[in-house]
């Protein structure tokens, strides 16, 4: 718990989320095969944004449209769906980022052409081109972050970032218009690396920037042996999150309490305990569902089933019309709330997931096409995975009076307390505000056990 302490010391009640994505793309040519021209410095020069979100006001997107919105939570849903399916992932902690995976697969599609584009179009389900997808991914995190700025670090309650990095082999020639792309419309920083002939260097450059992008929550994505010697370029996208509760929970309230596991065992788990007058509350046969508010323009939603066993029930019947549905049901509600601490980080070979939902020609040699990216043929991806760690917390002390009575009018006389117990395990969806875009999914089957009373 050294960790959490020292963190939740600074920031008092939280989430934080760290998360990068990244992607390998493999030269699969004749073996002794050359580089063909030597990619120029006007091309890919050191060039780097501290954030892709660091735009000025008067450019950012402000293109957003119900199939955008729509598109994406159809693909968080499926790609989750995706990554929880087989044996290896049961009763076990999950935390994804379908945005980021999402940003890294709409960069993608701009350098490929024919099936291998058609393929990550449908699979994003976007209609139009992904012009106005991109924008709108960008759009969503703008509304996360509310009216929060870099001038109020590192004290504000809200933080999001993120930033795209493309990394090219030394000589290694992309076509300029792609990395032009990159650059402006993607604000990537791009960078040259020999893969090659000096991969421990690579790796070390490329965790650095992994680990300044996460605050340093992941600080090593790749290791030198993980670099294939005909590897030519990778993607990256990191995402750091961080947020205080809106409405807080006391330390002191924090207790030693039993978690009942799907498989029918029990730990012992420090259950954060607070009664709160709640923006959203639901119940219905199956599951409850809590809303608790961060502050800034973000929100978590907490899936929690009636049975100890029910998660994966109610994990295969969540679609974007049902989260539609819970959302038009959410009411203001005092509760009491009890929440387990948990603290966990996954990585995520996406590669099997993605296949499963048609993406297939981008990770075959013989079928791959990247001409928009690259004149060399045989050009495939080779590795895409997600590194993402989440650390729910509390302490403070402030604003709990003024959450509990800021709403409005429950009505005359004395009003209903609605209890929820996340004693078992449950599914929760980090989403913006505006029009509740998945930032992050996941689900708590192990929380933190406390090995004595």
């Amino acid at each position: 718990m050294k960790l959490c302490r020292f963190v939740i010391c600074f920031i008092f009640v939280f989430a934080v989320i760290g998360d990068a994505s990244i992607l390998f793309a493999q030269f699969g040519g004749m073996a002794g095969g050359r580089d063909r021209a030597t990619l120029r410095d006007k091309a890919a020069p050191k060039y780097v944004y501290p954030s892709a979100l660091d735009i000025p006001k008067g450019n950012r997107p402000q293109i957003q449209t119900e199939e955008q919105v729509a598109a994406l939570k159809r693909f968080s849903l499926e790609l989750y769906k995706q990554l929880i399916a087989g044996e290896d992932k049961l009763n076990k902690n999950v935390v994804c980022s379908p945005w980021s995976i999402a940003m890294v697969l709409t960069m993608l599609h701009d350098g490929a052409n024919a099936d291998t584009a058609a393929e990550i179009q449908e699979a994003l389900q976007f209609q139009d081109n992904s012009k106005s997808f991109e924008k709108y991914l960008f759009m969503a995190a703008f509304n996360a972050r509310g009216k929060e700025k870099r001038a109020d670090y590192p004290a504000a309650p809200l933080i999001l970032e993120t930033a795209n990095s493309f990394w090219a082999q030394t000589g290694y020639e992309f076509h300029d218009s792609y990395l032009e792309l990159l650059k402006n419309r993607f604000m990537a920083g791009l960078f040259t690396a020999d893969f090659k002939r000096n991969p421990a260097k690579a790796a070390k450059e490329i965790n650095q920037w992994c680990d300044k992008q996460t605050r340093g929550e992941i600080k090593e994505i790749i290791s030198e042996t993980g670099i294939p010697p005909q590897l030519r370029m990778l993607i990256l996208n990191a995402v750091y999150f961080k947020a205080r509760w809106a409405d807080v929970f006391y330390p002191e309230s924090t207790k030693s309490e039993s978690f009942h596991h799907a498989d029918g065992s029990e730990s012992k788990t420090l259950m954060m305990n607070a009664t709160t007058f709640s923006s959203g509350y639901y119940e219905t046969a199956g599951f409850k569902v809590l809303r608790k508010n961060y502050c800034g323009n973000v929100h978590m939603l907490i899936l929690l089933p009636d049975k100890t066993d029910g998660l994966a029930e109610l994990e295969k019947t969540i679609t974007p019309e049902k989260l539609r549905q819970i959302d038009s049901q959410l009411k203001n509600r005092i509760v009491n709330v009890k929440i387990p601490r948990f603290s966990f980080e996954n990585s995520e070979e996406l590669i099997s997931p993605l296949q499963k939902m048609g993406i297939e020609a981008v990770f075959d040699m013989k079928k791959a096409d990247f001409s928009k990216m690259t004149a060399e043929k045989g050009f495939f991806i080779d590795l895409f995975q997600q590194t993402a760690m989440i650390r729910v917390d509390e302490e403070g002390t402030v604003a709990v009076a003024a959450a509990i009575t800021g709403g409005g009018s429950m009505g005359g006389g004395p009003s209903k307390i609605y209890k929820f117990y996340a004693d078992r395990p449950f599914l929760f969806l980090i989403r913006e505000n505006t029009d509740n875009s998945i930032l992050f999914i996941g689900r708590v089957h192990q929380p933190e056990k406390v090995e004595r009373e």
